[in-house]
């Protein structure tokens, strides 16, 4: 799989950015339809440089009426990669001047951010461009500052976009709307209240670590207020460190998006993306558990997909369990490792990366498995 590269020395400031600027106001001209069906003419206002990230405000023609604001960058395949942040949310298009596109028809594809988020979504062809609104996406906004590789996938071609800088090209972006807007949208208007940033979630509110249920019930369903992992994040962090010798970041999942039912989602540069979660076994055994993760992969893969189990491992304090999971239709591929401890709780690692990675994934997932639960001597 190959990736794109922000093309460094094309588009680097604003005077050598112009023709790629009137072509854009063209396009969002277009978006952006009176009722006589007559597209609004527009022009420019403040202008503004974030890295290879090159922005600009938006007005009508006669310099009144602030409609958007928007951030754009030229890709080594040719590829113009924008971000546009209007009233409603956020919008990007892509744009390459060779595209022969039927006039506002749809096209489906599946946008992804590393392993972070991904939707099915359609995209409307406007002249050289296709444009998808991800409106008020929460995951998407985040998953866009903290991502490595924005991902593109169309019925016949896949693109893939380097997003160095997009954290900081994203909140320049919001700033420039909060500026021209005037206002940040008000509460009984913003869905987000309470936050300067409509698109930014607030963090999970602390709370000290909960007592695990007595024995009795560890069999019983988990209760709507689910218990902190036993695993801290400084933990997680540090075994991950130390068993594969490089530097991971780790978040609280509930810092990403609040209604994934997983406790950290961690990650080793653009490389992998892991997740880990911990629950009640309810007596499952762990190869009904890994079962079931890999049936959740293999509903989400778009193609023909290869699943497997390894041989389980007994120790001291548990049992572990390898499997696997391909998907070449998205270039995916996850590793999970399972381990039910015999206190009646699992843990779950699952590592995903491309499928040139694969072999990465499996070895830091036998690593982690083996140092937890090491096995049981002959």
């Amino acid at each position: 799989m190959s990736y794109s590269f922000p093309s460094w020395g094309r588009f680097p400031s604003w005077g050598r950015f112009a023709t790629l600027v009137m072509t854009l106001i063209v396009i969002v001209g277009l978006l952006v339809v009176l009722p006589s069906g007559r597209a609004t003419a527009a022009e420019v206002g403040e202008r503004f440089d974030v890295g290879h990230w090159a922005g600009y405000a938006q007005y009508s023609d006669d310099g009144r009426d602030f409609s958007l604001c928007l951030i754009s960058a030229e890709f080594d395949n040719g590829v113009a990669l924008t971000f546009l942040r209007k009233g409603d949310g956020l919008a990007f298009f892509l744009n390459d001047p060779r595209w022969q596109l039927g006039q506002y028809d749809s096209y489906p594809m599946t946008v992804s951010v590393d392993r972070l988020w991904s939707q099915r979504v359609e995209g409307r062809a406007v002249l050289h461009s296709v444009v998808v609104d991800l409106g008020q996406d929460l995951r998407a906004w985040d998953a866009l500052r903290r991502g490595h590789r924005l991902s593109v996938v169309t019925e016949v071609q896949r693109f893939s976009f380097v997003l160095d800088d997009s954290a900081r090209a994203l909140d320049r972006l919001e700033q420039c709307f909060r500026d021209h807007s005037g206002t940040v949208l008000q509460a009984q208007r913003n869905p987000f209240s309470g936050s300067a940033n409509p698109f930014a979630a607030a963090p999970a509110p602390q709370t000290s670590p909960q007592t695990p249920p007595p024995t009795s019930s560890r069999n019983e369903p988990e209760t709507a207020m689910r218990r902190r992992p036993s695993m801290q994040l400084d933990q997680l962090s540090g075994l991950l460190e130390r068993v594969v010798g490089v530097e991971f970041w780790v978040r609280p999942a509930a810092e990403v998006d609040a209604s994934l039912d997983i406790d950290y989602i961690y990650g080793a540069g653009e490389l992998l993306t892991g997740f880990y979660w911990e629950a009640f076994a309810e007596g499952r055994s762990a190869e009904r558990i890994l079962a079931d993760a890999l049936t959740d992969l293999q509903n989400g893969c778009s193609g023909p997909y290869v699943s497997g189990l390894r041989a389980s491992v007994a120790g001291a304090r548990g049992v572990r369990l390898h499997g696997s999971h391909a998907c070449r239709s998205d270039d995916f591929f996850a590793d999970a490792t399972i381990i039910v401890w015999k206190n009646g709780y699992v843990s779950v690692f699952m590592n995903t990366t491309d499928m040139a990675d694969a072999q990465v994934a499996e070895e830091i997932g036998t690593a982690v498995g083996t140092a937890l639960v090491p096995g049981l001597s002959p």
